[in-house]
């Protein structure tokens, strides 16, 4: 690809099913940046965007869904975090592309980004652009804002029929978000006919929601869900959802017959009525998440309700990184003696740290006793319980992962939640704790394996460390560090005991 910046009159532009779009061109990647895809109205399923006329221009991201709490500034090392101007309606894309003739026929990567179905954005993370794994990896690369918390998750179907969707917009804008990939990938080069979604967290979440989910068939044809397969305790409550909704609504003087007024609350009226509904319940024993609810939009969670039977068609990826939410609070090998290390791990783990010892130094026998501190179990075992379901269901192109890699703070800081993502999309030279010996290989690596598995349903090719399947009788996962490798069903016991001495708190 060519270097330096481009943009004239006439190009970059792409022929999208409602109008022109001019972008620009940065070292060799056509970038467009917030072209609406649909139209928000509140508590309403997305509507078409009105066609125009002329040429519009792609310059600038589009708004974001708005936040019910300010977020604070942190963890500045580990994550560029971007904060952008919100609106209700927030339904824009980003396209980075290869190419822009129509016959290119690129595989195409969609981004659903994470945050708990609360916060976050398609740019939130300066990590999670799509130019560098898209120069890498030859692909497409789109990502895409919806709507979130209690404009995209709250449950109004008791107070008209006209809500029946209300409270899985969320999902909704996302398959609003697929339908516009599949009208308009081969506008930008891409093949609608390879989609593969892949996100983080709840982004990863949103994914195998997706995948019990009839309307998104045909959508998307590959899947990678990072950190996203989430335990019971993060599932809606029935119970608790009704109940959040009407405290919402009774702040706000609304009854069952008058439902439509929340439709022209002011936002800041109702988020304030949120954020205090949601204090009320906490403080009568309720834990109000905001998520997918179960019905005829979305068929379960698979790990309770099984597969659908067209989920053993879609080739998945599916894995998490050593330390998650645990490696937040690791202050760094070198902050340890060991005589302090022995009580840490007395202390976390009781009368099982001498076992757990033993478990840790078997499954990662390079990596410093330290950092059996911040082993997050429950993320591996939910991915590993997740891959067995897979499997026994028949589905064959299936591949685990876990990110292992250890950063140079204080000695050593193991994989975080969401350590993974500069790797898998080549950014890691834009943040400043991935800037470490070794990390330009693994991201070559990484992202060579995420495209592969764009390009044809498996990670496998050159640059890639060989990566056998998951299945029953080869449990394989690989564990990507400065040297990665595939390993056989290397951690099973060492997570279930850690499950057991020191259950993860959801708070």
């Amino acid at each position: 690809m060519q270097g330096g910046f481009i943009c004239t009159v006439n190009a970059p532009i792409a022929h999208t099913d409602t109008g022109k779009v001019r972008g620009f061109i940065q070292d060799g990647v056509n970038t467009f940046y917030g072209i609406r895809f649909a139209q928000a109205r509140r508590y309403h399923r997305a509507e078409p965007v009105t066609p125009w006329t002329g040429v519009k221009d792609a310059f600038n991201f589009g708004y974001v869904a708005p936040l019910m709490q300010r977020e604070m500034p942190r963890r500045g090392l580990l994550d560029v975090y971007r904060y952008w101007p919100e609106s209700e309606d927030c339904l824009y894309a980003n396209v980075w592309s290869p190419s822009l003739d129509c016959r290119a026929r690129k595989p195409v990567m969609v981004w659903i980004h994470g945050g708990g179905y609360t916060h976050g954005s398609s740019i939130a993370s300066a990590a999670c652009e799509g130019d560098e794994l898209c120069r890498h990896g030859d692909v497409v690369v789109i990502s895409f804002n919806h709507r979130l918390n209690i404009l995209g998750c709250l449950d109004l179907s008791e107070y008209g029929k006209q809500y029946e969707h209300s409270g899985n917009l969320v999902m909704a804008d996302i398959i609003e978000g697929l339908r516009w990939v599949r009208r308009n990938a081969a506008a930008f080069g891409g093949d609608p006919d390879n989609v593969t979604v892949f996100g983080h967290s709840s982004g990863g979440a949103k994914i195998s929601n997706l995948i019990q989910m009839p309307e998104a068939d045909g959508l998307f044809h590959k899947a990678i869900i990072m950190t996203g397969i989430i335990p019971p305790q993060l599932r809606v409550d029935p119970e608790t959802s009704r109940a959040r909704t009407r405290a919402i609504m009774e702040e706000l003087g609304i009854d069952k017959d008058h439902g439509r007024r929340i439709e022209s609350v002011p936002l800041d009226k109702l988020i304030a009525a949120g954020v205090r509904a949601e204090a009320l319940l906490r403080s009568r024993g309720y834990k109000p998440n905001w998520g997918v609810h179960w019905g005829t939009d979305f068929r379960g969670d698979p790990l309770v309700t099984g597969l659908r039977t067209r989920a053993k068609d879609i080739p998945i990826m599916s894995g998490s990184s050593l330390g998650e939410h645990d490696a937040y609070s690791f202050p760094g090998v070198e902050c340890f003696t060991q005589t302090s290390l022995n009580q840490a791990l007395e202390q976390k783990y009781g009368p099982s740290a001498r076992r757990l010892t033993q478990l840790f130094q078997g499954a990662y026998p390079n990596k410093p006793l330290a950092d059996l501190l911040a082993v997050n179990a429950h993320t591996r075992i939910c991915n590993l319980d997740f891959m067995d379901l897979c499997a026994r269901s028949g589905c064959e192109n299936l591949y685990a992962y876990v990110f292992a890699f250890d950063f140079p703070y204080c000695g050593g800081l193991p994989a975080w939640h969401g350590a993974e993502l500069p790797f898998a999309f080549h950014t890691q030279g834009r943040v400043p704790i991935c800037q470490a010996p070794g990390a330009g290989d693994l991201a070559d690596q990484m992202t060579a394996a995420w495209s592969n598995f764009a390009r044809r349903g498996d990670p496998n090719g050159p640059g890639v460390p060989a990566w056998p399947a998951y299945r029953l009788d080869r449990k394989a996962t690989m564990v990507f560090d400065l040297e990665s490798q595939a390993r056989t069903d290397y951690d099973r016991a060492l997570v279930e005991a850690i499950g057991e001495a020191a259950p993860f708190d959801f708070g």
